[in-house]
């Protein structure tokens, strides 16, 4: 059954994992293979087993928890959730830690929020109370969701480069691990845990990291595809090929960018004709990323001639005080073959957490560009909508639903693309290895689902595809890295 975990001190929250009933954890087998379990780390643990808080399969270690009666953003919170990990089920080896309802040796220590600081640590630990900070890209560190909510799974891989500190069996080879998750006082110390979990794992991957040999999908022939992309900071016009080659193997109809400041339309214009070939209209925000520009719409479709509107927001400030800003957005309407279709990119405030200054801001932001959006669209008679771009979540969730609200052409929201990164059961769409935050999914598509269905979705991150595959794309393995966000992709064909 599932099991309720409890604070070890007079504490106002409580710890879970699984699901929630009030028995100690079961011993949870690894995946079989005849019957496996696909986890996909996007925040919605449905698909976990009722009876497990952590599982393992050939690829993964993946652990789910709840803080109790809480929501809080994991990488920005005031206080440190960690979750450990004794790689071989040995109370000898690794750290003593103390969980609720036993002590285990802790090899591995996955520390959000540490000390009170941003983002997440992934530590080695032993025995004498030393810890030595691991890549969380060679762990291949993912969790879900990036904002506050009511649960978080996460994973780790089996099968990392950097493995001479830890014991051999339990995580790295088939054996038994155990763990448990819990919160940290400002003290450092244990102050709510859950129950210990116990996984029996068997044989890891061969070759190490998983690598996909599947094709990425072909553009739909009576549709379009849609890609959107933060460029990082102008860097196409710096570095163009990774950018040309990724967009080239991509084939978009229609390119809804952020953080391009440097040129105007002209120019971005002569770039796509230079670097990726063909005939293209853009409509690029005038301005700097502070003054609501830096994003643009590049698209094989002629557009309806017009100039970008200003969009502004008023939100409360630290003060208490009404603040009106600039929002970054720009809008087009797109002669298709589908008949006029409405289009924007849009990239909300960055930073903080939930309840902040700068989630309040965010919501402002969404409320402005819905009603914009909305008044756009319905003046220009286009009935297919879609909207994409960098929002930004890592405070609440809400902007993502107040952007979308009510303003398909039948009156209801529009929906977000399930875009999986292709090749990986992950859901993320930024990553940068010098950050101390792990990848998480800020960008998204929304379109209407009334009159437009989803053909394909995904993610491209060019690192997770084998040489075959990158051949066949004609890009190298590290194109996609050119900037800390990834293309999204999406494949829609009339209704």
């Amino acid at each position: 059954m599932p099991f309720l975990l409890r604070s070890l001190a007079p504490l106002s929250l409580l710890l879970i994992a699984g699901a929630c009933a009030q028995r100690p954890a079961p011993v949870v087998a690894a995946v079989d293979p005849a019957e496996p379990i696909s986890v996909v780390i996007d925040g919605d643990t449905a698909e976990w087993p009722a009876e497990s808080a952590a599982i393992a399969d050939e690829h993964y270690l993946y652990v789910r928890f709840s803080v109790a009666d809480e929501q809080f953003t994991l990488q920005s919170a005031s206080r440190s959730v960690s979750v450990w990990v004794d790689c071989d089920a040995n109370a000898s080896t690794g750290a003593a830690i103390k969980g609720r309802d036993q002590a285990i040796g802790a090899d591995l220590q996955v520390l959000f929020s540490p000390g009170g600081r941003s983002g997440v640590k992934l530590l080695a630990l032993d025995s004498t109370g030393g810890s030595r900070e691991l890549s969380k890209a060679d762990y291949d560190l993912v969790f879900a969701p990036t904002y506050a909510s009511s649960w978080y799974e996460m994973r780790l891989c089996r099968t990392p480069q950097d493995k001479s500190s830890l014991p051999a069996t339990g995580l790295l080879a088939p054996g038994r691990l155990k763990g448990f998750a819990g919160v940290l006082d400002g003290n450092g110390l244990v102050a709510a845990a859950s129950d210990t979990f116990t996984v029996e794992t068997e044989e890891t991957c061969v070759g190490g990291r998983r690598l996909t040999a599947e094709d990425i999908p072909s553009p739909p022939e009576a549709g379009m595809r849609v890609v959107s992309w933060n460029i990082e900071l102008s860097k196409p016009a710096e570095t163009p090929a990774p950018f040309a080659r990724v967009i080239k193997a991509l084939r978009p109809d229609v390119m809804l960018i952020q953080e391009w400041e440097k040129g105007d339309a002209a120019e971005v214009d002569a770039w796509f004709e230079q670097h990726v070939g063909g005939t293209w209209h853009v409509r690029k925000a005038p301005g700097t990323m502070a003054t609501g520009g830096g994003v643009l719409i590049a698209s094989r479709f002629e557009m309806v001639p017009g100039e970008p509107q200003t969009v502004e927001c008023t939100f409360r400030n630290d003060r208490n005080e009404p603040e009106t800003k600039p929002v970054r957005v720009v809008d087009a309407t797109l002669n298709t073959p589908m008949g006029p279709v409405q289009v924007a990119s849009m990239h909300l405030k960055s930073r903080g957490t939930k309840d902040s200054i700068e989630d309040r801001r965010r919501m402002a932001e969404a409320r402005a560009v819905n009603a914009a959006f909305a008044q756009r669209a319905s003046s220009a008679a286009a009935a297919r909508r879609i909207m994409s771009g960098d929002l930004n979540l890592v405070g609440s969730r809400p902007p993502l639903d107040i952007v979308r609200a009510g303003i398909d052409a039948d009156g209801s929201d529009l929906a977000p693309a399930a875009a999986m990164v292709h090749g990986d059961a992950a859901f993320y769409t930024w990553q940068d290895d010098k950050s101390p935050f792990s990848p998480g999914r800020l960008d998204w598509i929304v379109f209407s689902d009334s009159n437009l269905k989803e053909q394909a979705a995904f993610v491209l991150d060019a690192a997770r595809l084998d040489d075959s595959v990158l051949t066949k794309l004609g890009i190298e393995r590290s194109d996609t890295a050119a900037a800390d966000h990834l293309p999204v992709v999406l494949d829609l064909a009339p209704r």
